[in-house]
């Protein structure tokens, strides 16, 4: 895929962070022109990281300018930052992966090109505005400003999870796609195990303190 097509996809990436981050922190401001330098700065640092560095560097460059987008926003302190960032990639990156699968699923074959990479991304956004219209992800957030072990200990694992399958991506691109649906639903399944923990453990911490 050429550097304007790289581009393209970035935006769609870092609209989709900012539309969960605002969602999550439950944001009201609406400084447009700052919102739109932002992306458009982030993606053209994006875009050409993918198209010039090494996979491996791609993931730890998109991390950081995540977590710049999140802190320049919303001005969050550091360890609030890297736990909405972190929060923003797993709703993000499972949303991607469904999609994926989807299309896996209806297309048999799915070559990696512009045309398949923007009707992904369309899909993969239609799913962030359904997201953060409809699921109260605010809720989230109160669970990072309590500082509370059992949620951070469980989004930690899932992060690790999701990342490790995006290194296998990035790694080869081909047989993740062919093993997309089996990704997807270990992915979901794994997903919704540690959900069951976090729910159980909240119950249990809030029996204690009663």
């Amino acid at each position: 895929m050429g550097l304007v097509g790289l581009f393209i996809m970035a935006i769609f990436d870092f609209t989709s962070l900012i539309i969960i981050s605002r969602k999550i922190i439950g944001s009201t401001k609406n400084n447009k022109k700052k919102i739109m330098i932002i992306i458009l700065i982030t993606s053209v640092l994006m875009g050409l990281s993918r198209r010039y560095l090494p996979c491996k560097y791609n993931i730890l460059i998109a991390l950081v300018l995540i977590m710049a987008i999140i802190f320049i926003l919303y001005k969050q302190d550091m360890r609030q930052t890297i736990y909405i960032s972190i929060i923003c990639i797993i709703i993000i990156l499972l949303i991607q992966f469904m999609v994926v699968g989807i299309l896996q699923i209806l297309f048999i074959d799915i070559k990696v090109n512009f045309i398949n990479g923007i009707i992904a991304q369309i899909m993969g956004f239609s799913g962030v505005i359904l997201v953060s219209r409809y699921i109260p992800l605010n809720y989230l957030y109160r669970y990072v400003l309590m500082n509370n072990k059992v949620f951070k200990y469980i989004i930690l694992n899932i992060f690790v999870i999701l990342v490790a399958i995006l290194l296998y991506w990035n790694i080869d691109i081909n047989g993740a796609l062919k093993n997309i649906v089996t990704i997807a639903t270990i992915s979901l399944g794994i997903i919704y195990v540690n959900f069951v923990l976090i729910k159980n453990g909240l119950k249990n911490e809030y029996v204690m303190i009663e």
